[in-house]
């Protein structure tokens, strides 16, 4: 009898560990570590170099499709960065104008440019 008492006792406990271990699992699922954060690499104290290497390495390990898709990925990351990069520029040179009480769009001869258009539309 004794021994029958002892196994419902590990079989609940065996069912416990499960439960818990699902709910660990559903846990992680839901923080969504990076791949960096899951292999301990912290990207900021990479320097650039040590970057482009690991880019290196890894498109070693890819296939020519892998390859194509991350030339992809990485083309349209490239082209957000410069279409911000781009914006923050003019609002520099906007303030920077401003300071001088100078009009950015009169300097830059964008009204020049849309007075001449007008122009030849109405012509």
């Amino acid at each position: 009898m004794e021994n029958i008492y002892l196994q419902i006792i590990q079989l609940w406990l065996f069912i416990q560990a499960l439960i818990n271990e699902r709910e660990e699992d559903a846990l992680m699922a839901e923080q969504h570590q990076s791949v960096s954060e899951s292999l301990d690499i912290v990207l900021d104290s990479l320097s650039a170099e040590d970057k482009i290497n690991l880019i290196g390495e890894i498109a070693d390990a890819l296939t020519v499709q892998q390859l194509r898709t991350v030339r992809d990925m990485i083309d349209q990351k490239r082209l957000e960065k410069l279409d911000m990069a781009k914006a923050l520029m003019i609002e520099e040179m906007r303030d920077k104008f401003l300071q001088l009480d100078l009009d950015f769009d009169e300097v830059m001869g964008f009204k020049r440019l849309l007075q001449n258009s007008s122009c030849q539309a109405i012509q």
